[in-house]
């Protein structure tokens, strides 16, 4: 209800009295004159009752009472939203309704009213059965040498419980249910002024930037949840925990030394030990750095940039170890999703062994090579199950999407220090000789050799081995589909070399599987 219909409300009751002090003066002069007109009191009488309706009607308490909070006049929502009889209310006093601690707060009211006429204020109203957060406006009313005080009240819950809202998202991160920086800085100017010894720590999650490039931002959300989670369960009761940036959190202590500070260093290290033996497919990894003041005149903003210092040169020191550990992280992320590629890549890396061989490439090459076979579909981690996975042909977005795989593959290789050399590798590794591959469209011998072979031998084991929607083709069917793309899929001076070899390979695996057989 706006301010204009306070306003209509107080008007309509003021008419009230008026038309209530008219039909009584009109009867006193009926009395006397013995004329009494039954249609014109009749009317009057309808008029007051209609205008008592609308009071009734309002969803506002609204209520009459003399200086000394006795009830005069109370509408139905009054009594009503109280929890109360119209009996008993208009047994009780106004400040019945008031806790003991706001009681004063009701008189300054009452004062304020009397000397300007009226006011407004907030309060809460003990109501039967609960605690009713309140607005009040009251106007001053005088009758002759009486003065009254008419007061509209309207409950103020859902506005409370919003702003309530409001402040607690202002104060907090919305992802992580922490503090935010605003707060944090807020806490960080309590103690300013103070002689309180006070610590930081900061706390950065190693490589969540790869893992929202690579398996989807939808991971690294969760991983920071995770992470706010385990900082919070760990720290939080000793001081105030906020999220503090993209992948930072900051921690302000009270009265803490460094003997205290290297011990909650060692229980976060060891939570996220036990966080990653229950999630292995989320590898988490963290850098710590902490600060105090504790025997020391340093200030504040000193504290918060050692602190930073300190995360930041941990975070360098172990940058190599971070990235090697979360690329293996995605591949056994990828290995525990795609059981269609259960020992593809090891089948590869036997087969590009022996290419590199027979093209005389050095031994550090062949290395490589290997490294490809392996990890050539590392960036199949950051495309959905439902792509991955479906069964039947994919639609042309779908397709798209999966072509991803090689952008994304190339991005986690770049941050991997050993699998930087074969980064371009695993980014053309699905170019075709004619041209028409992905990413680059790059043809010919402008494809590097490696990735000439390893297309070759990819589609060579993708056709042997089932699929969930079909059966494996033969050796001999794989061969002639090998063969009919040559000149357009595959180098056709590469393919007669690869053929050859995966022929050797073949006899020989079906020797030993005779072998087997006999023996066993």
């Amino acid at each position: 209800m706006l301010v204009t219909e306070r306003e209509l409300l107080l008007n309509t009751v003021n008419k009230l009295e008026n038309k209530i002090s008219q039909l009584k003066e009109s009867l006193g002069a009926c009395k006397q004159s013995g004329n009494l007109d039954i249609t014109a009191y009749k009317k009057l009488e309808e008029e007051l009752r209609l205008k008592a309706q609308l009071l009734d009607l309002a969803s506002d308490a609204i209520y009459l009472t003399d200086l000394e909070g006795h009830f005069i006049y109370l509408n139905d929502s009054a009594y009503k939203n109280r929890g109360y009889t119209h009996e008993e209310m208009m047994n009780m006093s106004i400040y019945d309704f008031h806790l003991a601690e706001n009681r004063e707060l009701a008189n300054q009211h009452k004062q304020t009213v009397l000397e300007k006429g009226q006011n407004t204020f907030e309060t809460i109203h003990i109501g039967k059965n609960r605690m009713i957060p309140v607005e009040i406006n009251s106007r001053l009313i005088e009758k002759g040498n009486k003065k009254l005080i008419l007061s509209i009240v309207r409950d103020i819950t859902e506005r409370k419980s919003y702003e309530a809202k409001l402040h607690y998202l202002s104060m907090h991160d919305h992802m992580t249910g922490l503090f935010n920086r605003a707060y944090f800085e807020q806490a960080i100017e309590r103690y300013r002024n103070t002689k309180c010894s006070l610590a930081f720590i900061m706390v950065d999650i190693n490589g969540l930037k790869l893992i929202n490039d690579t398996m989807g931002h939808q991971v690294g959300d969760t991983l920071l949840k995770d992470t706010a989670n385990l900082i919070n369960s760990t720290v939080g009761k000793r001081g105030v925990v906020a999220r503090f940036g993209g992948d930072e959190f900051a921690i302000l202590l009270n009265n803490t030394d460094e003997v205290l500070l290297e011990e909650i260093k060692r229980q976060l290290i060891k939570e996220v030990r036990v966080y990653n033996k229950k999630k292995p497919e989320l590898h988490l990894s963290i850098s710590i750095g902490y600060a105090t003041s504790h025997n020391s005149s340093k200030t504040i903003d000193e504290l918060v940039k050692e602190a930073d210092d300190f995360m930041y040169r941990a975070k360098l020191h172990r940058n190599s170890s971070i990235r090697s550990s979360l690329v293996q992280t995605l591949v056994k992320a990828l290995e525990a999703r795609d059981f269609i590629t259960e020992g593809h890549g090891n089948r590869l890396e036997d087969i590009m062994s022996l290419i590199g061989k027979r093209v005389n490439l050095p031994s550090s090459k062949i290395y490589d090579l290997r490294l490809l076979a392996h990890f050539h579909d590392i960036g199949k981690v950051g495309i959905p199950d439902r792509i991955l996975f479906k069964p039947g042909a994919l639609t042309q977005d779908e397709r798209k999407e999966m072509q991803r795989h090689s952008e994304i593959g190339y991005r986690i290789a770049q941050s991997s220090t050993e699998l930087m050399p074969i980064a371009n590798w695993i980014l053309q590794h699905h170019e075709r000789w004619d041209g028409k591959g992905y990413p680059l469209g790059i043809k010919g011998e402008e494809i590097p050799l490696e990735c000439r072979a390893l297309a070759i031998v990819d589609a060579y084991d993708a056709m042997i081995n089932d699929r969930p929607y079909r059966k494996g083709m033969t050796h001999k069917d794989a061969i002639w589909e090998l063969s009919r793309c040559a000149g357009t899929q595959f180098d056709p001076h590469l393919l007669p070399i690869v053929v050859e070899i995966l022929e050797d390979v073949y006899q020989k695996n079906k020797k030993n599987n005779y072998t087997n057989s006999t023996t066993s």
